[in-house]
């Protein structure tokens, strides 16, 4: 085959470098004038990573443009932006002499630190030349700079610990000594779960309130606490306002952080230059996305949280995972970048990682490597091989060496043993012994310790916070950016005018027309009411959103952005529009459709009185999110908070009947429904007249009388004195906000102090030999029985194809845009198909697509056949480990495990054998450490992110399925777990003839060894697809080989990975080659070439040979899955404090309220109505209270749908576990605090109608909790949920019977047939029948006997029909209950069976992709 010529890109290296034991330096100083480079090239040692020999173009490694003359030692940098080089990917074969190696590492002379970075000559970056604010290129950073300027971080004996149990406490950090300085990057490394990230939170001083912390952490050698904007800190969590695009986010951001100094189009163009640093040039005018809208990928999420952090060259950065998410080429350009920054601003960094690529580790300075929270190694990264080697692990020639340090020290699958350099085995367990051992008594220790000492002797100075842009500036910018999230989020203020819209509609033409008469006297009162007091409620519906912006500004503010002040202004300022829009609009259907006081003056107060209740509801719920960081409990006390303000606002019990000593003083005083109920009473009542129905008295009663002696209101003050005092009361509200956020801030480190124990300096480093009790016997075990593979292959495998795939979204109005384009291919029986790409390229689009699970809103086109059949897969036909980790949180891996196996696994196995699969698997995963750890959430701390990973996947495996799709299996993973995970994947594929397809980002050349087949994937094309081992040779052919010593999942990365694609380079020839040329030739190669061919061949050949339909496996019975879902719902009930107990307590609260305000309620007339209010009160707010569980049932209903999609059980088993499990804790919600309202209140007596009381309060509850579920299974978002289920409650409420009785409601549609579905008019009737009948009370009406019976209030008063027993309006309550579980699970099945009728309407015709071909940017609608 004739050779190609070769088209050398930007990234091609020089000939293939050789790594020596120690390096040498590579000299950056060429000038021979420079002072200090004779100093520089004297020392012997460099803690830097950046060696080369300038003898050699060998070394040039492995972004080399340079030209280069050896003779007179000068290099003539001509990059388009500078890179620095790594000096190799692969070591040399020296393993064998590994043991006898001189002992140069123990003998090392001290690092000389002084010199600690020299920049190039020449930048030639022209995204630097844009601005002269980002420094001069050509600036060498001097000593003098550094020790000024720079920080020194420096920790000594570092211990952290958490809570075991009770009393009990668990190390995570044992006994660390470490520094980081200026210029440099400290790599932080190791196996999940090892303490990376508790490292840098505790350097940060960001540890969780309820750990421990001892030792000694300096900044400068001082005892510094690490103030707001002194550092940055890039988290493992993307916070980023998901409405923005790229662009704006980070502008937005560098209006905030950088100086007034700065022209706005300096700062712009620093923002500009920033991201086209992260390589999201072409992502910048893309949202960032969230549940509404597709945006970007997890990769570029990552890289623009960076960018908003480096904005201001941070002095001190933090990055933990910074390479999340990309791919190897983003990940070494991304690091690079940070590299450059560091030397280039004396910036101290630290970074915690886990799978970092040869050159990406080549660039690291220091390594802090950890295993179990104790120090394996500290010091320079390029003598870490040297440290193994002499301790008998030496780095194999053509290993990674992060990877090889992983790998030795990785004891989760402890199981796979190596053998020792004397042919005696070595577990995990004892090489992490004599690691650490050998290095405590190394004399790199010592040197470590010797650093640190004389660092903390030269006290430096106060690290202080940077200029950043005024109060007014950052008040200014903040109220843009939040104006424009919420006009972007449809959830945040649309949805809510929506809703108040519709609510105000029915307020209109319920109470449409009110009239005059004595009885409108209370039905204006109750329509007011409703308006101040539920329709203001509603604005609690907002929560999630306040909790989301909490969380940005959490990080933001830790990070030193803005101060409190200005996000305070900001978010009140860009919140008026929209809440003056919200009080407008609705207020004026109400008020006008029901007819109250006419006049443009009386209206626009009602609107500003109901903006103001709007303000001060906000207000309310953002001082909760500063103190409750979680949805459900936030919503729940903020909700509770509302009522008791509601209960004793003046309505439910007038002021007068209030009992003084609490209620009434002060607390009548501070709720702010009293002022609201005022202004609106006295808007609506001063000036008119009305029929006087009160026994003795004129005929007609004024307004003024109405105010004084009805409503007992304080007529000693104008309205406008209300609105006065809830203005006042929203700054009030504002500032306490602002206070608590100030507060909580000056508290924490004193907590932090507190908490430091001084019997943990005494801790003994643990024994890792105890640490792991895990028998060699259990290695050997596999999941399932023996048999030929091949065998079963022929029998059951599942052959699928795809051809000519197109996969378009949603592009502006009419618009779609091809994530996928014309795809091809197959995945077969015993093998992994891995599909690789940049981050954004469409992974897991294809694997949506394959796997059936697109979104709704793309379409798809092109054939997909499963053994060569057009079928859908069906629910457990196949298994999908998805991006995101959808666990049970309060489980343990054992129990998440052993429950699904439960599930999954048929009833001819026993329990005994399910736990024994169970069990086995999770060791298969590496999990046995950690097997009776809870998987940990918001209240506890849990499993790192690459064990929930494992968990999912061993849910997952269990049942060997025939079609499994992986995407990104190995995020958050190291690289020696990755290779384990993956090759017992291998193994299972092989075993039963499983078809596996993963996506993956960046695995190593032993992970990449596995893969049978490799889709290569850039911008939706195909770039290769074939046999993974052939793809070296068709790189070659066009002219990109792999060099020898490189991984080649890397090479094929980085040769079509655009995202840098500025970074260009010269051809052999000459000729610059960039990525986007690189890409062109290599897909028009692909369609042009032989294999494509063959793959055609292949998918026609599966395709012809029609198989059997893929069917599902057994698995347990209905009954089986019905007890065990009830018992794992239940299990997760009681853990979760959030879920009830904390409804328990806030109920218990609520009732002792309403027993302490209605105490002793007696049986004056009176009563009547008070006994009226307290039951509505109970039966409609106290049970509205079950809406705070909808967080819960959204993230049982992600639980339930990925289990459901993957088939681990029915829909009906899911809703019957889910009903029984709530049973026994709503009993409990509703009987203990029924009893104290009951009782303290004085209902009627008799156990049997408290009984009663307490069913009713049950059978409410369960409806809301229903009506809920409903709602979860329709609106997949918290905040559009909650605020769509509390719209409806709201109208059944105002439908119920009581703020309008039954016979005012308007006939065509809200007395029939409305008033007989609100199933509050129910439990009304019960409630009322239950406490009124038997009962007499004096008569205070005009005419008539001196007493009135029950049943003539019943009758009379509150217009109930009394043909039916309470009994009757109970069974109609647990009949809805029923009925609303039916309907629940018949949302669920229909959205089942339409799904495919609407992906089936979705679908392009060939006629449309040919279109898209031709244009790509538009798709032609139907």
């Amino acid at each position: 085959m004739a050779s190609s010529p070769t088209n050398v890109p930007r990234w091609a290296p020089s000939p293939c470098p050789i790594r020596s034991s120690t390096p040498n330096k590579k000299r950056f100083i060429e000038d021979n004038d420079d002072p200090m480079k004779d100093k520089y090239s004297s020392q012997s040692e460099s803690s830097f990573a950046y060696h080369e020999d300038d003898e050699s173009m060998e070394n040039i490694f492995p972004f080399s443009t340079c030209s280069h003359q050896a003779n007179n030692k000068v290099i003539n940098y001509s990059v388009h932006e500078d890179i620095y080089d790594a000096p190799s990917l692969r070591i040399d074969d020296e393993s064998a002499d590994a043991i006898k190696m001189n002992s140069s590492l123990m003998e090392m002379e001290p690092v000389d630190h002084q010199l600690l970075s020299v920049l190039n000559n020449q930048h030639g970056s022209s995204s630097r030349r844009s601005s002269d604010s980002w420094g001069d290129s050509n600036t060498i950073i001097s000593l003098q700079r550094l020790q000024s300027e720079g920080v020194f971080l420096t920790w000594e004996d570092l211990w952290v610990t958490v809570p075991s149990g009770s009393k009990d406490y668990r190390p995570i950090i044992q006994g660390l000594t470490g520094y980081a300085q200026p210029g440099e990057i400290l790599a932080i490394m190791g196996p999940s779960g090892c303490g990376k990230s508790t490292l840098l939170d505790a350097l940060a001083g960001r540890l969780a309130s309820n750990t421990r912390q001892s030792g000694e952490i300096q900044v400068n050698g001082r005892r510094q606490r690490i103030a707001f904007g002194t550092s940055a800190y890039v988290t493992q969590d993307d916070t980023l306002m998901t409405t923005l695009t790229v662009k704006e986010a980070v502008n937005f951001s560098a209006q905030l952080q950088l100086p007034d100094s700065m022209t706005r189009s300096e700062k712009n163009e620093r923002a500009e230059t920033t991201i086209r640093e992260m390589g999201l040039q072409e992502a910048m005018n893309t949202r960032i996305g969230g549940w509404s809208i597709k945006g970007l990928s997890g990769g570029q999420r990552r890289r623009v949280s960076i960018c908003i952090e480096i904005l201001t060259r941070p002095k001190l950065l933090f990055l933990d995972e910074p390479t999340s998410g990309l791919d190897s080429a983003a990940s070494y350009h991304v690091m690079n970048r940070i590299v450059r920054l560091s030397r280039q601003y004396g910036m101290t960094v630290l970074a915690s990682i886990h799978q970092p690529s040869s050159e990406v580790f080549d660039l690291f300075h220091n390594l802090c490597l950890l295993s179990s929270g104790s120090a394996i190694y500290f010091g320079p990264a390029s003598a870490a091989n040297e440290f193994f080697a002499l301790n008998g692990f030496p780095c194999p020639t053509m290993r990674n060496p992060s990877d090889h340090y992983l790998r030795t020290i990785n004891k989760d699958f402890d199981q796979d043993i190596e053998q020792g350099s004397g042919g005696k085995p070595t577990t995990t367990d004892e090489a992490i012994n004599i690691l650490v051992k050998s290095y405590k008594s190394s004399q790199i220790f010592h040197q470590v310790k010797q650093r640190v000492s004389e660092i903390c002797k030269r006290e430096g100075r106060v690290l202080e916070k940077g200029s950043q842009a005024s109060f007014i500036t950052q008040s200014l910018v903040l109220t843009r950016r939040s104006f424009v999230n919420m006009y972007r989020d449809l959830g945040y203020y649309w949805l809510r005018l929506a809703i108040y819209i519709a609510l105000c509609l029915c307020v209109g033409t319920i109470f449409y027309d009110i009239g005059h008469s004595f009885g409108s006297i209370q039905a204006r009162g109750s329509m007011l009411m409703f308006v101040a007091a539920f329709l203001t409620f509603m604005a609690i519906g907002g929560f999630p959103s306040f909790v989301e912006d909490m969380k940005i500004f959490g990080r933001e503010r830790l990070n030193g952005h803005y101060g409190v002040a200005a996000f305070v202004m900001g978010n009140t300022l860009s919140s008026i529009p929209y809440l003056l829009l919200i009080s407008l609009i609705p207020g004026a259907i109400a008020y006008y459709l029901v007819g109250l006081q006419k006049g443009i003056e009386h209206f626009v107060f009602f609107a500003l009185l109901l903006f103001m209740c709007m303000m001060l509801v906000e207000s309310l719920m953002m001082i909760v999110a500063s103190i409750v960081p979680d949805f459900l409990m936030g919503i729940i006390t903020g909700a509770g908070i509302q009522g008791v303000m509601m209960l004793n606002g003046g309505f439910f019990r007038l002021p007068n009947d209030l009992p003084k000593p609490f209620w009434r003083y002060p607390f009548y005083f501070i709720a702010f429904h009293r002022y609201a109920n005022e202004g609106f009473y006295k808007n609506e009542f001063e000036g008119l007249n009305f029929p006087n129905g009160q026994v003795g008295g004129s005929s007609t009663i004024s307004g003024e009388e109405i105010l004084r002696k009805i409503w007992q209101m304080e007529m000693g003050y104008s309205k406008w004195v209300d609105l006065a005092i809830l203005f006042g009361m929203v700054v009030l509200y504002r500032l306490m906000f602002f206070g608590i956020i100030k507060m909580s801030e000056k508290l924490k480190p004193i907590i932090r102090a507190f908490l430091i124990s001084s019997s943990l300096m005494e801790m003994k480093p643990v024994d890792h030999h105890q640490l792991s009790s895990v028998n060699n016997h259990h290695g050997s075990r596999s999941i399932g029985g023996s048999g030929s593979w091949r065998e079963i292959l022929k029998r059951e495998g599942v052959f699928l194809t795809w051809e000519d795939l197109w996969v378009t979204v949603p592009s502006g109005s009419k618009d779609y845009k091809p994530i996928i384009q014309g795809l091809t291919g197959y995945a077969q029986p015993g093998e992994i198909l891995a599909i690789m790409g940049p981050s954004g390229c469409g992974k897991s689009t294809l694997l949506d697509a394959l796997a059936g699970r697109l979104a709704p809103n793309t379409r798809q086109s092109g054939d997909i056949l499963i053994n060569g059949r057009r079928q859908r897969l069906a629910f457990g036909t196949s298994a999908y480990v998805t991006q995101d980790d959808m666990l049970m949180t309060t489980l343990t891996v054992k129990e998440a495990v052993y429950y699904s196996a439960q599930l999954q696994l048929p009833d001819s196995m026993t329990k005994a054998e399910k736990k024994d699969r169970a069990e086995t698997t999770i060791r298969e995963m590496g999990l046995q450490e950690v097997m009776n750890t809870r998987i940990g959430g918001w209240s506890s701390k849990g499993l790192s992110g690459g064990q929930m990973r494992r968990v999912s996947i061993c849910i997952e495996i269990l049942t060997c399925p025939k079609l499994l799709f992986l995407d990104e299996p190995t995020s958050g993973l190291d690289s020696a777990a990755s290779y384990h995970v993956m090759n017992r994947i291998l193994r299972l594929s092989r075993q039963y003839g499983m078809t596996v397809l993963a996506s993956i980002h960046q695995p190593s050349s032993e992970v990449f060894d596995l893969f049978h087949n490799l889709c290569l994937l850039s911008s939706g094309r195909t770039i290769y697809y074939g046999p993974a081992s052939a793809a070296n040779e068709f790189f070659a052919l066009n002219g990109f080989p792999c060099p020898t010593m490189r991984n080649p999942s890397d090479h094929y990365l980085r040769t079509i990975n655009n995202d840098f694609d500025q970074d260009i380079e010269q051809g052999s020839g000459g000729k610059p080659t960039t990525t986007e040329e690189a890409i062109d030739i290599l897909v028009k190669s692909y369609k042009a070439s032989q294999i494509f061919q063959q793959v055609k061949r292949r998918v026609s050949e599966i395709c012809t040979r029609e198989g059997r339909a893929l069917e599902k496996g057994s698995q347990a019975s209905f009954i089986t899955q019905s007890l065990v879902l009830t018992r794992r719902s239940f299990v997760n009930m009681y853990r979760d404090l959030g879920y009830y107990w904390l409804r328990l307590a806030i109920n218990i609260s609520l009732c002792l309220c309403v027993g302490t305000i209605f105490y002793d309620i007696g049986h004056s007339y009176g009563s009547i109505q008070a006994r009226g209010a307290m039951l509505m009160f109970v039966g409609t707010f106290l049970t509205f209270m079950a809406i705070g569980g909808f967080p819960s049932f959204v993230e049982d209903m992600k639980i339930f749908g990925q289990e459901r999609l993957n088939g681990h059980y029915g829909v009906s088993a899911f809703v019957i576990g889910n009903t029984l499990s709530s049973i026994p804790y709503l009993l409990l919600i509703s009987v203990i605090p029924g009893a104290i309202a009951y009782y303290l209140v004085g209902l009627q007596k008799g156990l049997e109608h408290f009984l009663f009381f307490a069913l009713i309060v049950l059978a409410c509850m369960m409806l809301v909790e229903s009506l809920m579920m409903i709602v979860a299974s329709i609106v997949p978002d918290f905040l559009m949920g909650i605020i769509t289920g509390a719209g409806i409650q709201g109208v059944m409420m105002l439908n119920g019977g009581f703020l309008r009785l039954p016979n005012d409601l308007p006939k065509p549609f809200w007395r029939y047939p409305f008033y007989f579905i609100a199933f509050h008019r129910y439990a009304n009737e019960g409630f009322y029948k239950n406490e009124f009948e038997g009962l007499n009370f004096p008569n205070g009406q005009v005419g008539g006997s001196s007493t009135i019976s029950g049943e003539e209030i019943l009758r009379k008063i509150w217009q109930m029909e009394m043909g039916y027993s309470k009994w009757v309006d109970l069974a109609i309550l647990f009949g809805m209950v029923v009925l609303y579980r039916l309907m629940f699970f018949g949302i669920i099945k229909m959205s089942e069976k339409l799904k495919p009728i609407i992906r089936a309407f979705l679908v392009v015709s060939p006629k449309q992709t040919k279109q898209i071909m031709e244009n790509p940017s538009t798709t032609p609608s139907h």
